[in-house]
């Protein structure tokens, strides 16, 4: 049996680091809710590196230092009430009200739910089909297409930073050529090329006498339905008289 004070120990070193890593997790989202235009990149890599560097220390005290004394522990629910405790509410900060038999499976689980474990059965299974050399392969296609796509994100970055440093030395923030030429298009439409409609040919009626054909742009149809294809003929010099 293992004394009272040795699990006690460890139990409170394991409350603090957790307690540091909650309240590096909270800085963390106080950054991304109220600076979501403002933060920084180096100002994230930093909270980045302090929940990093908690997780790490949580993982030597457990695995090196005070994990053995925990492995044999055996941790059950004596009691189970849909009645919300006060107690509980209290030291879980209003995350749980009650110890039912909805909350213990999900906080007292000790392996992953047999939906998500028949999943990773099959990922592992289909993972040792694929031979040693398939997946040497595949591992150095993968790595040269990263390497590819970050040498070409490296030389367009400083492609884009050269051009930048070069037009902040020397004052030039427009084109002179390009500003021309487009004052010239815009008070003189220089470069700028005149769209004329087709004009549809007369033809020529079986009498001899020249027909006109309606455009179809002027054709107008009433709304929601397809214009007409019956086709207006006009002949030229037919008298009319009015009454």
């Amino acid at each position: 049996m293992q004394s009272k004070d040795v699990l006690d120990t460890s139990l409170e070193n394991l409350s603090k680091r957790i307690l540091d890593i909650k309240r590096a997790l909270a800085t963390l989202l106080v950054k991304l809710e109220t600076e979501p235009d403002t933060i920084q990149w180096p100002s994230l890599l930093d909270s980045f590196a302090l929940l990093s560097g908690h997780l790490s220390v949580l993982n030597n005290i457990y695995f090196k230092n005070q994990g053995q004394h925990l492995e044999n522990v055996i941790l059950r629910p004596l009691n189970l009430s849909k009645d919300p405790d006060e107690q509980l509410d209290t030291l879980t900060e209003r995350r749980v009200q009650s110890f039912n038999n909805e909350v213990v499976p999900n906080y007292l689980r000790t392996k992953p739910e047999p939906t998500t474990e028949e999943k990773e059965k099959t990922k592992q299974k289909d993972a040792a089909s694929v031979s040693q050399e398939l997946a040497t392969n595949q591992a150095a296609n993968f790595n040269r297409c990263l390497d590819t796509m970050t040498n070409l994100l490296q030389t367009a970055k400083d492609n884009w930073e050269r051009e930048d440093h070069a037009a902040r030395r020397d004052g030039v923030y427009s084109n002179p050529s390009d500003t021309a030429t487009l004052v010239q298009a815009v008070s003189q439409g220089k470069g700028l090329k005149l769209f004329r409609p087709p004009v549809p040919s007369p033809t020529i009626s079986p009498g001899g006498m020249p027909q006109q054909v309606a455009r179809p742009a002027e054709q107008h149809a009433p709304m929601g339905k397809a214009p007409s294809a019956i086709r207006t003929n006009i002949k030229a010099a037919t008298p009319y008289h009015l009454k």
